[in-house]
């Protein structure tokens, strides 16, 4: 008997000694996790804090506001939101007035400016062109300059140019004769070449019969030294019909009327006739002997349909 009392003593022992393992396994696992809680809890009981701190202030008003012993106050204010509700149609027709009489200012101003564009866009026996005609030329909608023979491009700094082993690999647009075709907004955003007479090959869009031509340069008062000696003067445009280029019409550039300016084709066979790429050749400019501005050409007239043709 003694030998088993003593047997079951022992396993006691063990077993205890195993519980007091896993307790200290466990309490070292259960350590850092306590850490964190408490700082959790730290953590919200300072925000929990600051939030009554400052949040307080502003509920006495909220309560009074909502107060269920204030019938009466409830009461007026159900009375004014309907009251505002009544008066919101008021202050919509108001509102719409003033946003008509803004309209009917802005009508008036865009009439204004119709007319002085109106003025602005003349013709070379002086009448007006009232819209803006379509531009078969321009770059955006599918033109392109396809050559300048026998025209050499006003110098390009060297600055202006990005060069690989002393080769030129780009050039600033402004420079190239791709402005002709393309919007410009200030001064100097044109091609300019050297000489007083220069020639530039452009592809329309589409091919058309043409029936106006228009010649952009800046106007006087935009000059930094005070003239525009280098505008076109005297200039023709050509059409190509197979291998060789025809004679569309001939105009002159008039430096003391608008800066752009529209010329109508008096030759109605040319008016006629479908073209598809066109010469534009400068014969003399305003006085300047170095060089010639051209800021924008736009060549007007109606689609030639080729399947109506055919």
């Amino acid at each position: 008997m003694c030998r088993l009392g003593d047997g079951i003593i022992m396993l006691d022992l063990r077993l205890l000694l195993r519980m007091k393992r896993l307790l200290c396994l466990l309490a070292k696992w259960m350590q850092p996790v306590m850490k964190i809680s408490i700082l959790l809890l730290l953590g919200a009981g300072l925000l929990f804090a600051y939030a009554f701190v400052n949040v307080k202030d502003e509920l006495p008003s909220f309560a009074e506001r909502f107060d269920y012993r204030k019938p009466k106050s409830q009461c007026s204010e159900i009375l004014d939101v309907k009251h505002s509700m009544k008066s919101c149609p008021s202050s919509l027709e108001k509102e719409f007035l003033r946003l008509k009489t803004k309209a009917f200012d802005l009508e008036n101003m865009i009439r204004k400016m119709k007319l002085q564009l109106s003025k602005f866009y003349s013709c070379r026996g002086g009448k007006e062109i009232n819209e803006e005609l379509a531009d078969f030329a321009s770059e955006a909608v599918g033109g392109c300059i396809v050559d300048t023979p026998d025209t050499e491009p006003f110098h390009v700094a060297q600055s202006d140019q990005i060069t690989l082993f002393g080769i030129p690999i780009w050039r600033p647009s402004y420079h190239t004769p791709r402005k002709v075709i393309q919007p410009w907004v200030q001064a100097g955003e044109c091609w300019a070449f050297k000489g007083s007479t220069g020639k530039i090959i452009i592809d329309l869009a589409k091919s058309a019969m043409i029936s106006h031509v228009t010649m952009e340069h800046i106007p006087a008062s935009a000059s930094l030294s005070g003239t525009i000696d280098s505008a076109p003067k005297k200039f023709s445009v050509l059409g190509q019909v197979k291998e060789e280029f025809v004679c569309i019409g001939n105009f002159t550039y008039n430096i003391n009327r608008p800066p752009i300016q529209t010329f109508s084709v008096k030759r109605k066979e040319m008016t006629q006739s479908p073209f598809k790429r066109v010469l534009l050749e400068i014969i003399s400019n305003w006085g300047n002997p170095h060089y010639t501005c051209i800021y924008r050409f736009k060549v007007h007239g109606k689609l030639f349909d080729d399947t109506l043709y055919n």
